[in-house]
């Protein structure tokens, strides 16, 4: 009835034939409850006695939080015939169709040898322990075939189908792949830490340790059986109060197993238990237990894995539970140690056992007179085995008792007690001190390590064995850290050792040979103030093999033949330092003056005068050298490294290794930036020197000592008064001005001015002091010099030093080096790089403005060099680059650009398209330039290369080269180009020149988009920031416009006419073509002079103005058109570009030509000359009078503007109203006269005029001319806000200062507007805003401060 209630149950109701096979196997079910404990067995007793069945409820078993979709009965499938839980049938086992576990048959088989063994049943055995009746053998699990169908039945019965936890046991009995075997193992571990599915895993616990026993055996793959542990482990630990159960099962199963695979996956599975506890602890009952039976299977132990194994386990529950432990420490030392000294085991097994000892430091420092006792045995014995080395027969009184043991198994175990002994040093750690531990004796150390010693040379001198050799050197250096200087009992067997493995260098492997020198450099820095010199002179000399271990080629044992001269080199002994001071300058004089043979001698009397190295090693043996010296260098405040070293480290390597010696530089570049840089982190140390210099000190009046005390001056060649570092300031600061002064790589230099740069900073409190030294001074102009170079990093750095330099205002800088500091930023204003744009765009604000001032507009200090071949010429200056763009005019060989650079740079230049890429202008250089040599001339070559370092560093030769080849192109295709056929390319450039002068005229209002009549190209462009390009790119584009067609103009001319020296001929085709084709176009340029000459005056190129505007009016005197309104026009700008060149004498001839050639006389060419004089006052007046004359009653044939002589005159011209050329002038004279008064900064005059200008120019009949104003940023307002601030009122400048746009001009609000759709490229326009709002700052300002006082000079 029981029965049969615990299985309705469990499960659902079944079919009639189920009920059957139920009925059928209830008798064999039944034995299966009864295997379970005492209290489960009186639990259902007392359940049924009370008249409450098995069928109450039970606790529903939740899998991974699943839901049931309802809790109904439902109907069991048919028990299958033959349930298994592995993975296929009889035959799907591999290797055999006999099922067993771990091999092909079962072990009763291999153990009895009865033929045709039957396979034994699953789920057998019952985790009851508590029936000690039954016995329990190998052979008790092995069925007949009727028990193999009752197990089944059980497993069928008792297992419900439903539950997730068996479905995937059972799968995972089947699984071959191993792939999804772990995936099943993974929702197995996870379904089992579900903490609903505890209470079933308790019941069913036999079932489930033992199908996951029969994976250990079947898995596929050792991973796989991993896997299947873990889930064995999490199965213990979720039992918790009943873990006994899970405990006795396992080490049951591990007594009797003989597969030792699974053996140690038990060991594994438990390992996994404790991992789980140690995260979440709930086994702390079952510790003590447990540690008992790990005790009695690591015993048991005899092979290697199930020792770590087992190990393993115990480590694991020492770290959780430690108190568990303590009885069984010794017990488990002994058999470690026993594992440790066995030289019959693998080296990974001593190792193991060496690293589980020392994670039991724990026990070993609570039990320290164990682990003394224990280290003394250990010590005795390897004595007792040292004794036998030497004396093979001693101690034995008949022949009858053993062999003694050969030399090769005394220096074996010897080897092993050391290795244990080392293992149990680490484990005791800084206990085994007697500062920390008074336990331990200073005796015992220093008798612990003679008798080590002693023992291992009598060893060495029998037999050399390198493993005895490591084991001896890792023990020394373990208690050179206990004994540090403690050793003078066995300093001398220590020596001895040393040099009896120095002798063996030559039969060393590299692994001893880095033991050997771990251990001498520990000897080194340990026994320090004891060392002989001996020693260090037998470490260093000659005859030293470190000397050869430099040159190894493992990097492991060059990094500890460095280790050893560290060591060596920080001694605090004097006289040691000293000495090996002396070594290493000796060694490194020998090498050194292979490369500088003008170096003086480092020290005296060189121990290495004889010795000689190869060409090839020099290098190595110094950079080995400055490593050496590298801690002794970059030590912080070393007072020993100061005052005792001879020469001092600053000086060996700032003055002895001339480190800016030419030589150096070419034969190695590394070694002098490496004894810069060693240099440079030496000074770093001590912030280079700058307070302790001389320079600051005697500036600044500082007292010195011996004044203070009251001494005398002299108190001693042996006691000196001054510091050292005195005058080290002044080394660095000559040093460093010597390396900017030469060529070095990019590499040293980019250090140097890192170095100059830091130095600066720690100098800038001293500034006003050392502007005043002549060193100092040396170094700025050094640094300046530097930046005239082609590369961005160089110049960056230089602009970085020149930056902190001018931060410091109180300083008054001499004017040489603001001048110098001005041209660099012009230069590099220029610059392809934007960043370094930037940057001296930056400087440039920084310098003071009266003197940036005064200095641009300074005639160009130009220096001749025309006449030097380019490849001759070096730096980085304007007139290196004007000399480039000449030699390209003129000699240019390569780099043509191709008609697809020309399409993409024409769609740039015509069409004001700014690309995408903001270096697509270098990047089309770098395509059309010759990256290597030819077949040219070195010279040529040369040259070549050096136009393209400066193409790419600095614009004005990249844009130079991009319309002289585009011209080139032009010419060599015969104007066939992408533009389209001849007329099409003359007719664009037409197009997109007069759009230009359109805009400046303002004849259309907003001028039109000249983009839409131009021809697109197919290129893939966008605009920069989704607008047109900058202002600053615009200005660019309409003077590289200009400058192109200068060229085109010239390759056109030298096409047709050729040309003497200038230019290279192109070849006869091209000649011929131009030659045929020459008046046309004489015809087109005459036809684009006069808006190439607008466009021109407007860009600030105001020298193309005049050459074009000579040649318009030559053309128009040749043609006897000059009594036209064009004519007039001409001459109007013609003059004011040579008013804007300062050329009074132009402006006079001008008018004298006028006067002769074309009979017509201009009076305002006479004031326009007194103000290209500089007289603005005469100038001003005479325009005054001019436009009143013209305002005021004035017709067109009185006009004193205009006067038509009777010369040179056959017809008499018809005179109309003002004609818009009139008012154009009016417009240029008034705007003149506003700059006049401006010039002389006559406000009062100022706004009387602009009061005046108002009136007449609206007594003009028909309209205003004020859109003919050139450029004049001036109004009413500003002028009478000029004229307040004059008079002190400032109370009304800031209200009259506020600009807005109403009170803008007509003209002012017309570019405003164009400006939304186009960027303003004017220069005077952008001039006179500049002008405008500096004005408006200053005065506002001055204002708010209500105070008057403005630096103006």
């Amino acid at each position: 009835m029981i029965t049969n209630s615990f299985i309705n149950k469990l499960k659902a109701s079944k079919s009639s034939r189920d009920l059957e096979d139920i009925r059928e196997g209830e008798g064999d079910i039944k034995p299966s409850l009864f295997e379970k404990g005492e209290g489960e067995k009186e639990k259902l007793t007392n359940s049924s006695g009370d008249g409450v069945s098995l069928r109450t409820p039970l606790p529903t078993i939740v899998i991974c939080q699943r839901e049931k979709p309802d809790n109904r009965f439902k109907s069991r499938p048919p028990v299958r015939h033959e349930f298994r839980m592995a993975r296929g049938g009889p035959m799907d086992r591999r290797g055999s169709s006999v099922r067993s576990r771990g091999c092909g048959m079962s072990r009763k088989v291999e153990r009895e040898g009865e033929p045709n063994p039957l396979s034994r049943g699953k789920f057998q055995e019952s985790l009851n322990k508590g029936n000690s009746d039954i016995p329990v053998s190998s052979s008790s699990k092995y069925y007949s075939d009727t028990e193999r169908s009752k197990g089944r039945m059980e497993c069928g019965y008792v297992v419900p189908e439903d539950s997730r936890i068996s479905k995937l046991l059972r799968r995972l009995c089947r699984e071959d792949d191993s792939m999804k075997f772990l995936i099943l193992c993974k929702q197995l571990q996870e379904s089992l830490m579900v903490p609903e599915n505890g209470r079933y895993i308790r019941r069913s616990l036999d079932l489930i340790a033992e199908s996951l026993l029969d994976t250990l055996h079947s898995g596929p793959g050792s991973e796989a059986k991993f896997q299947a542990a873990k889930c064995l482990g999490r199965v213990g630990y979720v039992l918790e109060q009943d873990f006994k159960r899970y405990m006795d099962w396992v080490f049951s199963k591990y007594a009797v197993e003989r597969n030792d695979e699974v053996r140690l996956l038990l060991m594994k599975a438990m390992a996994e238990t404790l991992r789980l506890e140690e995260e979440v602890p709930k086994l702390e009952d079952f510790s003590v237990v447990l540690m008992t039976q790990l005790q009695t299977a690591l015993e048991n132990t005899d092979l290697p894995e199930l020792l770590m194994g087992t190990v393993d386990v115990i480590i694991l529950l020492t770290e959780i539970y430690p108190s568990t432990f303590t009885k069984h420490f010794r017990d488990t030392v002994d058999i470690l140690v026993g594992w440790h000294i066995d030289g019959s085991q693998a080296i990974t097994v001593t190792q193991y056992a060496s690293r589980s000892l020392q994670k039991l430091n724990r026990y070993w420092i609570a039990d320290l007179q164990f682990s003394l006792t224990l280290l003394g045995q250990f010590l005795e014995d390897m004595e007792a085995y040292g004794e036998d080395l030497v004396f093979p027969t001693s101690g034995r009184s008949s022949p009858a008792e053993d062999p003694p043991p050969t030399p090769e198994d005394c220096i074996l175990r010897i080897t092993s007690l050391i290795r244990v002994f080392n293992t149990v040093t680490r484990s005791l750690g800084c206990h085994l001190n007697p500062t920390v531990s008074p336990t331990v004796s200073w005796t015992f150390i220093t008798d612990c390590f003679a008798k080590m010693l002693r023992t291992v040379v009598k060893a060495l001198d029998v037999c050399m064995d390198e493993d005895l050799i490591v084991t001896a050197n890792e023990c020394t250096c373990l208690l050179l850290q206990h004994l540090q200087s403690k050793t003078s009992a066995a300093n001398e067997i220590l020596y001895g050792l040393i040099d009896s493995q120095l002798a063996l260098v030559s039969q060393l492997a590299d692994f001893t040979i880095i033991s050997m020198l771990k251990m001498i450099a520990k000897t080194v820095r340990e026994v320090s103030a004891n060392l002989p010199l001996e020693l260090v002179q037998k470490l260093l000399g000659s005859d030293s093999p470190l000397l050869e271990l430099r040159f190894s080629p493992s990097l492991n044992i060059q990094a500890e033949v460095l280790a050893v001269y560290h060591s060596l080199l920080n001694l605090k002994n004097i006289p040691l330092l000293q000495e090996a001071y002396r070594y290493v300058l000796g060694d490194l004089e020998i090498a050194y003056k292979m490369y500088v043979p003008s170096i003086e001698e480092l020290c005296q009397h060189n121990p290495h005068s004889k010795l000689m190295y190869r060409l090839d090693n020099v290098e190595i043996v110094i950079l080995f050298h400055l490593r050496a010296l590298a801690d002794l260098a970059n030590a912080s405040n070393s007072i020993i490294g100061m005052w005792a070293l001879k020469p001092s480290i600053l000086e060996l390597l700032a003055v002895k290794l001339l480190p800016f010696d030419k030589g150096l530089t070419q034969h190695s570049p590394l070694l002098q930036y490496s004894v810069l840089y060693l240099l440079y982190s030496h000074c770093s140390r001590y912030n280079h020197f700058v307070s302790s210099s001389g320079l600051v000190s005697s500036a600044h009046g500082r007292s010195n000592v011996h004044d203070i005390l009251g001494l005398s001056v002299t108190l001693g060649p042996e006691v000196p008064t001054t510091s050292p570092t005195v005058g080290h300031l002044s080394i660095i600061l000559n040093l460093l001005a010597n390396m900017l002064s030469q060529e070095t790589s990019e590499e040293t230099r980019l250090l140097v001015l890192l170095w100059t740069r830091e130095l600066l900073a720690q100098a800038q409190p001293y500034f006003t002091v050392l502007h005043q030294t002549a060193e100092f001074m040396k170094i700025l102009f050094a640094i300046i010099g530097s930046g005239f170079h082609h590369s961005a990093a160089i110049v960056l750095g230089v602009a970085g030093n020149v930056e902190q330099m001018l931060a410091a205002k109180e300083v008054p800088w001499k004017g040489e080096v603001l001048s110098e500091i001005l041209e660099l930023c012009v230069l590099h204003l220029n610059s392809t790089n934007s960043r370094v744009r930037a940057k001296f765009s930056h400087l440039l604000s920084l310098v003071p403005w009266y003197f940036t001032i005064s200095r641009l507009s300074d005639a160009n200090r130009a220096v001749e060099v025309k006449n030097k071949p380019l490849q001759e010429l070096s730096g980085f200056t304007l007139d290196i680059l004007r000399a480039a763009q000449r030699h390209h005019l003129s000699r240019g060989s390569c780099g043509e650009m191709q008609p697809q650079q020309f399409r993409k740079f024409m769609g740039y230049l015509l069409q004001g398209v700014q690309h995408s890429d903001n270096d697509w202008l270098q990047d089309m250089f770098c395509s059309c330039w010759p990256l290597q040599p030819s077949h040219r001339a070195p010279d040529e070559d040369k040259a070549v290369s050096v136009f393209g370092n400066l193409a790419l560093a600095s614009s004005l030769v990249l844009l130079l080269w991009a319309a002289w080849e585009a011209s080139q192109l032009c010419v060599m295709y015969k104007l066939r180009t992408p533009l389209g056929k001849p007329q099409d390319t003359f007719t664009n450039i037409e197009r997109a020149i007069k759009s230009l002068a359109r805009e400046i005229n303002q004849q259309q209002g907003v001028p039109e988009d000249s983009s839409s009549s131009l021809p697109r190209f197919k290129e893939e462009v966008t605009v920069t920031n989704g607008t047109s390009c900058g202002s600053t790119w615009e200005q660019w584009r309409i003077r590289l416009l200009l400058e192109f067609l200068e060229h085109l103009e010239k390759a056109m001319h030298n096409a047709a006419e050729g040309c003497a020296t200038a230019m290279m001929p192109p070849p006869k085709p091209v000649r011929t073509f131009f030659h045929t084709n020459k008046s046309t176009c004489g015809e087109w340029l005459t036809r684009i002079r006069t808006a190439v000459v607008i466009v021109a005056i407007h860009a600030g190129q105001a020298t193309t103005a005049v050459r074009h505007g000579h040649c318009m009016l030559q053309d128009m005197a040749d043609a006897n058109s000059t009594q036209g309104p064009e004519f007039e026009r001409a001459v109007m700008y013609v003059c004011w570009a040579l008013c804007k060149l300062r050329e009074p004498e132009a402006i006079q001839g001008l008018y004298a030509w006028c006067k002769d050639v074309a009979g017509r006389k201009f009076a305002w060419l006479k004031a326009a000359s007194e103000q290209a004089q500089g007289r603005f006052e005469a100038a001003a007046e005479d325009y005054q009078k001019l436009l009143n004359q013209e305002c005021v009653g004035s017709t067109p044939q009185s006009s004193p503007t205009h006067q038509i002589t009777d010369e040179n005159i056959s017809n008499p011209v018809k005179q109309v109203g003002k004609t818009e050329t009139e008012q154009h002038m009016l417009g240029f004279m008034a705007e003149q006269l506003t700059e006049c008064y401006k010039a002389v900064n006559d406000w009062t005059d100022l706004l009387k005029w602009k009061e005046k200008e108002a009136e007449l120019l609206m007594n003009q009949n028909g309209g205003t001319p004020q859109k003919y104003l050139m450029s004049s940023a001036t109004s009413t307002a500003h002028a009478k806000a000029m004229a307040k601030f004059e008079e002190g009122e400032f109370t009304a400048v800031s209200e009259l200062m506020k600009w807005s746009v109403e009170g803008a001009s007509p003209t002012e609000q017309m570019w405003d507007s164009v400006s939304n759709n186009r960027k303003c490229w004017s220069s005077y326009k952008l001039m006179g805003k500049a002008y405008t709002m500096l004005t408006s700052i200053a005065m506002t300002l001055v204002a708010d401060g209500g105070s008057s006082d403005v630096e103006t000079e």
